[in-house]
């Protein structure tokens, strides 16, 4: 039977997003529960597993107070006390998880004066490790906001070390393990207050309120080398009136800012984007109109899907609550605004997570007396995710086989898809078609298609041998690079010039680049005595390039006139090399036994960090392995 190629992208009609389920209460406690103020997220997810924090005081003065739910907010474990009861007020706790890892910080009194501390812990919330201070100086720092990326934590607070009150910033590298120097961000004559955070993977993301110009405005300030360095200043808002309590989410390159607004005098909630890593930002959008108090908005996003809530003042002066609008197109459209609270009292401080299909809101309520948090959860609110139905489908075949080995998608969502091919074949299902037609018995494809489906081109990569393509990897500048094996000669220019590489007698492993539009940049091969092949493919952050596989006797890692050899301890040995994004080789090792071991997968870590996985063979026993090159 012909093998053939399917890419699929699920999608939800948008009616499921409705769905919010009647209100859980989260807490049950003699004495004020509530929900962090302003810029702080107090919730966070990983699977079905919520985790939200609060402060607490049914002690002497607040504490921070740990909750999870193991059923994505349907039931609540009993809350874990995070802080000491010593008589000082510790409390505005923050969260951010990644997989298992738990972060949190807060504002803590105990040393007579405002502080930021940390805990963290290692198995999602069952288990904490010590508390750390962050800031050891006798001067105020407070009302903290966190964000993950893998191991690294990053940390923005208000801090008034100096006179005014300015942005400072903080990361570990090492999942709060230790901490690195405190960055001061903000150094102007006005106060900077309420800073929140938001990366992905290098970029980092501020935002903050700044009344430098005589008024508070929103302002923003990155930096896409993971905090080491940052960029100028951006103000985000002009007008005369106050603009505060902002609130950040990033996505790939699209960043989303809410805040709340007193430009049509009374607060209402704003929002702009940007589509481009902040280079550029799009006009100011109006979320509510509501002739009363819109505020302290908090955005959540995943994908292209974001879901914003605050606080609105109703038809009685009193009475407060909690209302929510979503995009499912980052922020570029949202749909009507939809209240999820209904009591009488003050229902606000409201705070969001999405994980997968799940969205779950929290919030302060005051109904019972005391404060209390209660929480909804909608467990399709997410209509993008893809557990939904199909949205598109299609093959690629015709008179010879095809074989899709591997894919990478962009930061706008394309889809970059490689493998081998015979014969003629046609890889658009549409008028197009991008019919490639092999020179030998597999040639290697690479193609790119649309968020929406649409092939947008599709190119060859081969010659009269057998070409194959086992893995693909995208840089950080949208170029795409491809790995595997060829025999013979082979051309490795897609366009209309020529690159040809001359294989080994039993074959070579190559690595390939192209740009976003399937232009050659450039190719290099490993050769040897026997054959070689490269089984996998990755990019770290500066753009360097690691590759493992397998290699057979003796083979030359180095594209140049230099020379780099190993040689297999057996049959088949695992290799790891790093090129630079040139091509160059940096580095390269060999690991092998006398049996047959390959090298099948490599990442990653944003601390650089390598791991390889794969298999050996040693006295015909066959076992998984895995190491880790520090």
């Amino acid at each position: 039977m012909k093998p053939t190629t399917l890419t699929l992208i699920l999608l939800l009609p948008l009616g499921l997003a409705a769905q919010f389920n009647f209100e859980t209460r989260v807490t049950n406690a003699p004495g004020a529960t509530y929900t962090s103020f302003g810029n702080a997220n107090a919730m966070a997810a990983n699977g079905d597993v919520v985790h939200l924090v609060y402060t607490d005081e049914r002690g002497l003065e607040g504490e921070v107070y740990y909750q999870r739910s193991i059923d994505g907010g349907t039931t609540w474990q009993t809350a874990i006390q995070l802080t000491t009861d010593n008589g000082s007020f510790s409390g505005y706790p923050t969260i951010a998880v990644w997989n298992d890892e738990l972060h949190v910080a807060w504002t803590d009194q105990r040393n007579g004066h405002d502080d930021i501390y940390y805990r963290n812990s290692p198995d999602g919330g069952t288990t904490w490790f010590d508390e750390t201070r962050i800031t050891n100086d006798p001067f105020d720092s407070g009302f903290p906001c966190l964000s993950v990326s893998g191991p690294v934590v990053h940390l923005v607070w208000t801090d008034t070390r100096f006179e005014d009150e300015e942005v400072f910033y903080c990361h570990s590298l090492n999942a709060g393990l230790s901490w690195g120097d405190r960055v001061r961000l903000t150094n102007n004559s006005g106060n900077s207050i309420n800073a929140s955070v938001s990366s992905m993977d290098n970029d980092i993301h501020v935002v903050w309120q700044d009344n430098r110009n005589g008024n508070d405005e929103i302002y923003y300030k990155r930096s896409t080398d993971g905090g080491l360095t940052w960029g100028a200043d951006r103000r985000l808002t002009n007008n005369n009136a106050k603009s505060n309590f902002p609130s950040a989410v990033a996505m790939g390159k699209t960043i989303i800012v809410v805040w709340s607004d007193l430009r049509e005098g009374n607060a209402e909630i704003f929002g702009l984007r940007s589509v481009d890593n902040g280079d550029t930002w799009s006009a100011d959008t109006r979320l509510t109109n509501s002739p009363r108090e819109s505020l302290e908005p908090k955005i959540a996003m995943e994908g292209a899907f974001a879901f914003v809530t605050w606080h609105e003042l109703s038809d009685v002066a009193t009475n407060w609550e909690v209302e929510s609008r979503f995009s499912t197109d980052g922020g570029a459209s949202w749909t009507p605004k939809r209240q999820l609270s209904a009591e009488a009292g003050f229902s606000g401080h409201s705070t969001v997570c999405i994980e997968n299909s799940l969205v779950v809101v929290a919030w302060t309520e005051s109904r019972f007396g005391d404060t209390e948090i209660l929480c909804r959860r909608n467990l399709t609110g997410n209509p993008l995710h893809a557990t939904h139905t199909l949205n598109w489908a299609y093959s690629i075949g015709a008179a010879g086989s095809t074989t899709a080995t591997d894919m990478v998608l962009d930061d706008d969502g394309n889809v970059f898809l490689t493998g081998k091919f015979q014969n003629s074949v046609y890889f658009d299902p549409g008028a197009d078609m991008h019919i490639l037609t092999s020179a030998g018995e597999d040639d290697i494809f690479i193609s790119k298609t649309s968020p929406s489906g649409v092939v947008l081109w599709a190119k060859r990569i081969g010659g009269h041998g057998t070409d194959h393509a086992n893995s693909i990897a995208m840089d950080h500048e949208g170029n795409v690079i491809v790995t595997g094996s060829f025999h013979e000669t082979a051309d490795f220019d897609p366009g209309p010039n020529v690159f040809p590489l001359s294989a080994g007698v039993d074959g070579d492993a190559y690595i390939t680049k192209l740009d976003a539009n399937g232009e050659f940049i450039w190719a290099i091969q490993i050769t040897g005595d026997a054959f070689n092949e490269i089984r996998s493919v990755k990019t770290d952050a500066s753009n360097n390039i690691f590759v493992t596989g397998l290699f057979e006797e003796t083979a030359d890692f180095d594209p140049t006139d230099g020379v780099s050899l190993l040689t297999s301890n057996g049959l088949e040995d695992i290799f790891l090399a790093k090129y630079t994004p040139e091509g160059q080789l940096i580095w390269v090792h060999g690991f092998g036994g006398p049996g047959s071991d390959a090298g099948r997968g490599v990442t990653v870590t944003l601390t650089g960090n390598v791991w390889v996985a794969g298999h050996f063979l040693n006295q015909l026993i066959s076992i998984p392995s895995l190491m880790k090159l520090l």
